[in-house]
């Protein structure tokens, strides 16, 4: 291109001219261009927005350089380019206006958000708890990472790796990257992402503890030895197996002391479409218990201490102060550590208490339908292999179990009843038929 007296591009013997005209005070390109309809040419003013002319020179040269393209694809690609970077150009200007969802307000979003899974109370205050934890390390460790778009693979790895040094279980690191990986899922529209940051990371193979069930002397040392709250969640725990979240939160208004039955949904699977109200006995140990409570204070919650500790994100703090209980009690409660664990795993705790009721009614007698009524245990090998625990078998199978922390003694069980009977018909005598007769009956209509 001639900025003088013009500038030309030669392609198959057509010249397109151009030239840099001054008027106004600007200079502008004009371009001799033939219209491929017409066929005639035609002149193009092309602004170079510049008062200067070396300055109008070299902006000319760029406004030319389509023209001057030695082909029409050249002056396609040529123009894409341009609209290439425009775009990008834009995007970085967008993302600069919009820079997506900041670390402070994901979580609030996330539990506003209607596509994340349901979950109940307790899990959500776990996500809680585990989103405070990175959101404290990111602020520490990366302080200019303020929104979810700046969080890359690269900072998710060291925050695993962090949890890792601390010593966290496989367990627990592993429900840290499943929230954040399903919080960045659930919310990669609000927070501008094209990918998951914990993607890449593999779940850590398990170190599986599993807690392990107390003896019968066990339970009546550390029932015989508590007092307040603590007695009645340790009734609760022996003689529903509940979980320590629903012993904790378990209210007044789950329990017919009347009727004797306490019914309650496992918070664990609250949010579950085949969630269930279990319904469960009261054995007259825990009746008793519960009963010392006035009617007229029986509000609200049964354990209020345990309550406000358990919902003010302190579940792990009840389970130490349960522990400390059975330690006090000279049990033992860490076991072996393994492997590369930096930290004993806990072999006894309030969950042992479910372990040991499902023990117990085993040890009673109680079918597995039973059991599973009690506990609320599921499983569709037992569910096909089973039939549904009637209320008399339920309520037969907890009046079974022993006295922990109480002076009742459970009614005799089948077997009893069938040796007591064996007993009496071999001293059987034509001197004291009659006695024994009544006995036999008086034995075999005993009310298990």
């Amino acid at each position: 291109m001639k900025t003088g007296n013009g500038s030309e591009s030669k392609k198959g013997g057509r010249k397109r001219t151009g030239s840099l005209v001054q008027k106004g005070g600007s200079f502008y390109l004009v371009v001799s261009e033939k219209d491929p309809l017409t066929g005639k040419r035609k002149r193009l003013w092309l602004a170079t927005g510049e008062t200067n002319r070396r300055k109008a020179e070299s902006r000319a040269a760029e406004l030319f350089a389509p023209f001057a393209a030695r082909d029409s694809a050249d002056r396609l690609a040529h123009i894409a380019g341009q609209l290439d970077a425009a775009q990008a150009q834009a995007a970085i200007l967008e993302d600069a206006a919009d820079p997506g969802l900041k670390i402070a307000d994901a979580f609030e979003a996330y539990e506003r958000n209607p596509d994340r899974p349901p979950a109940g109370e307790s899990t959500l205050r776990q996500y809680a708890f585990q989103f405070g934890r990175f959101e404290k390390w990111l602020a520490k460790t990366f302080p200019d990472c303020k929104t979810m778009k700046q969080v890359s693979p690269e900072i998710a790895r060291r925050f695993m790796e962090q949890l890792t040094g601390d010593g966290m279980t496989a367990n627990t690191t592993n429900k840290y990257r499943g929230f954040l990986h399903l919080l960045f899922r659930v919310l990669a529209r609000d927070a501008r992402i094209a990918g998951n940051p914990f993607e890449g990371i593999r779940q850590r193979p398990l170190q599986t503890a599993h807690r392990r069930a107390l003896t019968v002397d066990e339970l009546r040392i550390v029932c015989g030895q508590a007092s307040g709250e603590m007695r009645v969640l340790l009734a609760l725990g022996v003689y529903t197996g509940a979980r320590l979240a629903d012993c904790c939160l378990m209210q007044w208004g789950n329990i017919d002391l009347a009727r004797g039955e306490i019914r309650y949904s496992p918070r664990k699977t609250a949010s579950r479409t085949d969630s269930k109200t279990l319904t469960i006995p009261v054995h007259p140990v825990l009746g008793a218990i519960l009963s010392e409570t006035p009617a007229a204070k029986r509000r609200g919650f049964v354990l209020p201490g345990f309550a406000k500790s358990y919902s003010e994100n302190a579940a792990a703090r009840v389970s130490q102060i349960v522990q400390a209980h059975f330690q006090a009690c000279g049990i033992q409660t860490e076991g072996e550590s393994r492997g590369k664990r930096k930290v004993a795993p806990v072999e006894v705790g309030f969950h042992s208490l479910r372990h040991t009721a499902v023990s117990m009614l085993r040890d009673a007698g109680a079918s597995m339908s039973a059991t599973m009524a009690i506990t609320g245990h599921s499983s569709a090998a037992l569910l096909d292999t089973y039939t549904h625990a009637g209320a008399e078998t339920v309520r037969a199978a907890v009046a079974a179990l022993p006295a922990i922390g109480g002076t009742y003694t459970p009614p005799p069980s089948e077997a009893d009843r069938l040796a007591k009977v064996r007993e009496l018909a071999e001293g059987m005598t034509g001197d004291n038929w009659q006695t024994v007769r009544a006995a036999i009956l008086e034995a075999a209509s005993a009310k298990g």
